[in-house]
């Protein structure tokens, strides 16, 4: 009962914690994370395991490539830039990989280029062997075409596609897991049943050693021999969590099982196979040699007829020591260094640290699970951590997915305290005043420290070793800044404060809305407006109306995600004075061009719904916006200064800029319900 209490207590600790450090991100930040989250898994479902988009191209010496003219072979497109730093660090390993396949006349590698300067790119693969073709459209970047029709918006990413054309594989950046994808696809229809038996043995000794571990570690709960441990699986709530959920199943009867896929499974016939010799004595499952076991991660000693659990209790541990990191923490003489935090991201929010992934121990050392440092596809095959002991030491250390295993020695230095202030006089100007601001440390192309704040204190602070650094500051309507810092040896202190440039929108509040510009065409369905022509809509004839424009792409997954959330705005105050616009960037040649994407996006996105509001597709390209050196997609886009997507902006009925909106947000739904009231008692 105790027990249970003290589990009880930990769970509830760890939702506070977690609460904490969701409550510490600004809710346009938490809404914009659900719709990423929501748009990737979107994304997921709409392209792996379908026929991929049919593409054509132009190779950097002008050759057209068609994707379907790849048919019957397993193409890897690797989308990347030389301006890209990952993608220059994932360069070995792609080399790795078509030195690998490059013989196979079923392997197809081409690079997919979102470099603008064709000079540079000849030189980089020329200066850096690179032997595949590279796809390249000149000025393109992000408006590829390549990249429009798979929706790639961060690089690198390597989509891995099989010999009937379907998407085995997206948005993947680790080079295993590439590798896994294009042999699964180079042998897929090819799997012989020795092969499907293998894979099933390497499964159920996995599982056999799992549960021998599990046994040896919880000797007082079962003290009896393992093969009763089936007494206890509906006894033990730890023990059936790890019978349910165990990675590795079982056979049942079946030899013809193909790997990795679920079946049902006979617990009780499971935990009978807890042996010594449950491979040898299996007449489905043939071996001769110690080395085919070796190859199934049992180890030689699996038939030892003293001890066998030992033997096979050390594969287990040297196969969990596969998946940790083993760090020792030090100064800089070399002595260990106790109750350091060492940390994937830090985080400061308010003056206060969020808590880290670990803690060094009295000897210096620390243990990492490897599924804690690398979570996610795209980080690649390096991270880096950073550690801080005290008010004194710091240090940053990159670890790579095969550095596990063995001990790496992370050596500690004097740090210097980077810290400032955040202010912006031209929103003081404007009688607008900062909610929010952050700021990131770049080291190199990682950015492994943050601090934000909204207490209206805005301030930062972080303790770094020598090294050069580069500074991110940004915040609520405002322009970011760059700053780049070099920390020398010995060096404690360095201020550098921020004061950050009011954006073009933050200008625009309470002026005339700009009237729409350049507009290339309309999408007009169902408008029930009284201002409609063949022409399209003019923002000042809208004027006794609440406005609400939508800055958005069809490239772009929150934009998307963000559309059905407008449908029910529309549905719900069309008829009370609400006129949604909404306003597609110019990256689209034509209107007829956006229709025809907007097909797909309908039936799978929409639930085959139009949207139901006026929408018009931008032009005018690549237009600066007004005082900055930035420019935006389009001319009404640059109009508003529009640099993030989606941007929704209110309009009252006098034509005024009200400001951002933010659908999901309660206090934006309530300021436009009282402007319609306001409307609404205008008018009678």
């Amino acid at each position: 009962m105790r027990k249970r209490s003290w589990i009880v207590s930990a769970i509830v600790a760890l939702l506070c914690i977690g609460l904490g450090f969701w409550a510490g991100f600004s809710s346009h930040e938490r809404i914009m994370f659900w719709r990423w989250e929501r748009a990737q898994q979107a994304k997921i479902e709409k392209f792996v395991g379908k026929k991929a988009p049919d593409v054509v191209t132009r190779t950097l010496d002008g050759t057209e490539w068609q994707l379907a003219d790849q048919c019957g072979k397993v193409v890897v497109m690797d989308f990347w830039a030389t301006w890209c730093g990952p993608c220059v660090s994932a360069m070995p390993e792609m080399k790795k990989l078509y030195e690998k396949y490059k013989s196979c006349e079923d392997f197809v590698m081409v690079g997919v280029s979102l470099d603008t300067e064709k000079e540079k790119l000849v030189k980089f693969c020329k200066e850096n062997d690179i032997g595949w073709p590279q796809m390249f459209e000149a000025d393109r970047m992000w408006d590829n075409s390549v990249g429009r029709a798979f929706e790639v918006r961060a690089i690198p990413s390597v989509w891995v596609i099989d010999k009937e054309g379907i998407v085995a594989g997206m948005d993947l950046r680790d080079g295993e897991k590439i590798g896994r994808a294009v042999e699964k696809s180079l042998n897929k229809g090819q799997e012989t049943e020795i092969e499907i038996r293998v894979e099933s043995a390497r499964k159920l000794a996995k599982l056999r050693n799992l549960l021998l571990l599990y046994a040896n570690d919880n000797e007082d709960k079962y003290p009896d021999s393992l093969k009763d441990l089936r007494l206890y699986q509906g006894k033990d709530q730890d023990f059936k969590w790890l019978l349910e959920n165990v990675e590795y199943l079982g056979r049942g009867k079946t030899t013809a099982v193909q790997p990795d896929v679920p079946i049902a499974y006979d617990k009780t016939l499971l935990l009978k196979t807890v042996g010594t010799n449950v491979l040898r004595n299996d007449s489905s499952i043939k071996f001769t040699t110690t080395e085919e076991l070796e190859k199934l991660g049992i180890g030689a000693g699996v038939e030892s007829p003293t001890r066998p659990e030992a033997a096979i209790r050390e594969a287990g541990v040297k196969s969990e020591k596969s998946k940790k990191f083993f760090l020792m923490v030090v100064d800089s003489g070399g002595q260990p260094v106790t109750g350091s935090q060492v940390y994937k991201h830090f985080s400061m929010v308010d003056g206060q640290r969020r808590s880290g992934l670990s803690t060094s121990d009295t000897e210096g050392k620390v243990i990492l699970d490897k599924e804690d440092i690398f979570k996610y596809e795209w980080e690649g095959n390096k991270v880096l951590l950073y550690a801080l002991s005290g008010s004194k030491l710091a240090g940053f250390l990159g670890v790579s997915r095969g550095d596990t295993g063995r001990e790496i020695e992370w050596r500690l230095e004097r740090g210097c305290r980077v810290y400032g202030q955040l202010k912006s006089s031209s929103l003081e100007k404007l009688n607008q005043a900062l909610e929010w601001t952050n700021v990131y440390l770049y080291r190199g192309k990682y950015r492994p420290l943050s601090c934000s704040s909204k207490s209206g204190q805005f301030e930062f602070e972080f303790l770094v070793p020598p090294g050069d650094y580069e500074l991110y500051a940004y915040g609520t309507s405002t322009y970011s800044v760059r700053r780049e810092i070099e920390i020398k040896a010995e060096q404690q202190e360095l201020e550098t404060n921020f004061d950050l440039p009011a954006d073009r929108l933050a200008t625009l509040i309470g002026k005339p809305a700009p009237e729409f510009r350049e507009i290339k065409g309309w999408i007009i369905k169902g408008w029930t407006g009284r201002i409609k022509s063949w022409w399209g809509i003019k923002l000042s004839k809208l004027r006794g109306k609440v406005v609400l424009l939508d800055f958005w792409g069809h490239w772009c997954g929150p934009c998307l995600q963000a559309i059905p959330e407008l449908m029910k705005l529309h549905d719900k105050y069309s008829e009370h004075g609400l006129v949604i616009v909404g306003i597609h960037d110019d990256s689209v040649g034509s209107i007829g061009k956006l229709k025809e994407k907007l097909k797909d996006i309908r039936k799978e996105r929409w639930g085959g719904r139009d949207i139901p509001f006026a929408v018009a597709l931008d032009g005018g390209g690549r237009t600066e916006i007004e005082g900055t050196d930035k420019t935006a997609s389009g001319a009404t886009t640059a109009a508003y200064g529009i640099q993030a997507w989606p941007t929704m902006v209110l309009i009252d009925k006098e034509g005024r800029v009200v400001g951002r909106f933010e659908p999901l947000e309660p206090d934006d739904i309530e300021r436009l319900e009282s402007m319609l009231k306001a409307e609404a008692d205008t008018t009678k």
